[in-house]
């Protein structure tokens, strides 16, 4: 799941939690009940691997709870955060691009027109395109031509992933004249509430 959380005094909380691969590791405890998640899938035995398991490294995962702040501010302007295995980062990418760089607001980020470089599996590299079929018409034969396979998903496909967000709009509830924006991917079952 991914949970954004802004109090009344401006506190603000980007949580992720993940088993991944479904059921994590598939490894309960007998005792608790507990099971384990397995990001740890992503560590290498191979010792020229660049994310090889040793002493003191952390493993590659797209695990991608976030807040993204403006210069000079030390509140936070969105909390962000979004859920879809090796989607997460490029679903991240895009949603951020669309807040910086076309000034879009929280919601429109959130549901714009996505697309997905999907590796052919765990360690792969990227190659497959899923692409919105909402984009302009011609994406997908420009990235065709470029000799991107391109595979046309369906509207809100919810395997391209989920994003949430919560903007603190002109400094949000601990500011006098503030307050919250939020929006939670059409994709998913998500729902922001007010309390």
């Amino acid at each position: 799941i991914y949970l954004a959380t802004v109090d009344a005094d401006g506190n603000a909380v980007s949580l992720i939690e993940s088993n991944y691969m479904g059921f994590g590791s598939g490894v309960v405890d007998p005792a608790t009940g507990i099971h384990y998640q397995n990001r740890g899938s992503y560590f290498s035995l191979d010792p020229n691997h660049p994310n090889v398991l040793e002493p003191g490294k952390r493993t590659l995962h797209t695990l991608l709870p976030g807040m993204l702040f403006r210069a000079g501010d030390a509140r936070p302007w969105i909390v962000a955060g979004s859920m879809g295995g090796d989607a997460q980062p490029q679903i991240h990418a895009q949603f951020v691009s669309a807040v910086v760089d076309g000034a879009a607001d929280v919601r429109t980020a959130v549901g714009a027109p996505r697309w997905f470089v999907e590796p052919d599996g765990h360690f792969q590299p990227p190659v497959e395109v899923r692409l919105e079929p909402r984009h302009m018409a011609a994406i997908a034969p420009a990235l065709e031509a470029l000799g991107h396979p391109v595979t046309l998903v369906e509207p809100f496909d919810g395997g391209l992933g989920h994003e949430h967000a919560i903007e603190l709009v002109d400094g949000g509830t601990a500011a006098a004249d503030g307050s919250l924006a939020a929006a939670t991917d059409p994709r998913s079952a998500g729902l922001p509430a007010v309390w």
